[in-house]
């Protein structure tokens, strides 16, 4: 689940985007309504009459101070927007470690919802370096990059290698340490090589001078490569590929409309499909279940990955990630239909901006910080940023977006407990934005975090 909080009393983002000089910056400023109900109840003329919050930003800190007015008619200062006659009650402060902000670009100040939200502009560097824009292919390829998956073969090739159903944990597969994994050049590989145009060409067009025998021969050996078969494996970034006799029938139970779905026996959720092109062939995907080898699953280090998602992506959050840039990517489009295996839509989501730098957290008091304290310190992340419709059991049926009636959107098919487990992920990080910010129009706002990809 994700590591951000929950938008609160004291909150504040920062957000940066490629094609924008300024960054915004938005600090959530609670009313003192306690502090002003006592000053109007003092009548022994103390000079404190008036409380007022201010929002310092320097080259590494933001911080909310709320302090008590002496003289109310003094002159205020134009670079801090308070008067000189002021003292301090309490002071809320956050360390931002990787972004240097600028001062004297503070501009366009506002308050977004008439008193609570403060808004403005500020020219932002994250680590030395200005944001350049991204395309959504660059940014699967970053992500894959960051582990290769071939490393996961080598290091855990000696060793027994398991899949559990993620829900209740079954024991579903066990691969010897003589089992053979294959690794796929890509996830539509196979989808792609069935439909080559290359090899239509020079089998069909060029038919009458050219062996087409030797041709059909050659295509099928080159798929032989990439399907499972006794004792072999195929992995993929986002599936497994196990042959058909080498599970015992008593784990998987067929889906409840589609004959092909596979679904634990145990728990009943979907887990995978046998490949209508290739019968004998399992097709098991990392969100429903865990691939795992004996020495993960022994591991106490709680910085040890436990099973391949962790090893290859780290977090579920970037491999949701990586499946829709992915979709995106194969499709041509930005709008991405998310649907289950037995085909009910579940979500419509639309990236917007693929690639923007965020800054969240909360500003602590500064009382209860000391230097050395790094409670108070904050990091910049990577994020996608998205929109996004749920999709009840009403607008499943009659929501021309679920219906795919829009030609532009491309289809994301994943088990049923995925589907849901990414729903919930957007719906907690939609609320990490401020309230007024978590719609737009018909669409919720949303994010997701990729945490250390290159800048």
């Amino acid at each position: 689940m994700p590591s951000l909080c929950e938008w609160s009393e004291r909150s504040f983002m920062l957000e940066m985007k490629p094609k924008n000089e300024l960054a915004a910056l938005y600090v959530d400023c609670p009313p003192v309504t306690i502090k002003q109900e006592q000053n109007s109840e003092n009548t022994n003329g103390s000079d404190f009459d008036k409380i007022t919050e201010v929002v310092r930003v320097g080259d590494h800190y933001l911080e909310l101070t709320e302090e008590e007015v002496i003289d109310d008619e003094a002159v205020y200062r134009k670079d801090s927007g308070i008067s000189s006659n002021c003292e301090s009650c309490s002071r809320y402060y956050a360390f931002i470690e990787d972004v240097s902000l600028d001062p004297k670009t503070l501009s366009c100040f506002t308050w977004m919802d008439q008193n609570r939200l403060f808004m403005c502009r500020i020219k932002a560097v994250t680590e030395g370096q200005y944001l350049r824009p991204k395309t959504n292919a660059r940014i699967e390829k970053e992500i894959l990059s960051f582990v290769d998956i071939n490393e996961f073969v080598d290091d855990f090739k000696d060793e027994e290698k398991y899949i559990f159903c993620n829900e209740c944990n079954s024991q579903i597969y066990v691969a010897k340490p003589s089992t053979e994994i294959a690794i796929m050049p890509s996830d539509k590989f196979l989808e792609e090589s069935s439909s080559s145009f290359d090899f239509y060409c020079r089998t069909a067009c060029s038919g009458h001078a050219f062996d087409t025998e030797k041709a059909y021969k050659q295509h099928e050996e080159k798929l032989k490569e990439f399907l499972p078969s006794t004792n072999k494996i195929v992995l993929s970034c986002s599936y497994l590929l196990v042959y058909k006799d080498d599970i015992d029938e008593k784990y998987i139970s067929p889906g409840e409309t589609k004959q092909n779905v596979l679904c634990c026996s145990k728990c009943l959720v979907e887990i995978g499909y046998n490949m209508t092109q290739y019968h004998n062939c399992y097709k098991f995907y990392h969100s429903a279940v865990t691939f795992t080898s004996k020495s993960m699953m022994l591991t106490k280090n709680i910085n040890r990955p436990r099973n391949f998602i962790e090893y290859k992506f780290e977090t579920t959050e970037r491999y949701f990630a990586y499946l829709l840039l992915s979709q995106s990517e194969n499709d041509g489009t930005s709008k991405v239909v998310v649907k289950s295996l037995e085909g009910k839509p579940h979500m419509f989501i639309w990236i917007y901006e693929p690639y923007v730098v965020m800054t969240s957290g909360s500003l602590k008091k500064k009382e209860d910080t000391s230097n050395d304290d790094e409670s108070d310190h904050v990091k910049s992340f990577a994020a996608l940023k998205v929109m996004y419709k749920i999709f009840d059991s009403d607008m499943a049926i009659y929501d021309s977006k679920a219906q795919g009636c829009d030609p532009s959107a491309g289809t994301l098919e994943m088990p049923q407990n995925a589907c849901l487990k990414f729903m919930e992920l957007l719906l907690i990080n939609s609320h990490a934005f401020p309230p007024s910010f978590r719609l737009l129009g018909q669409f919720c706002v949303s994010f997701l975090k990729l945490n250390n990809i290159r800048q």
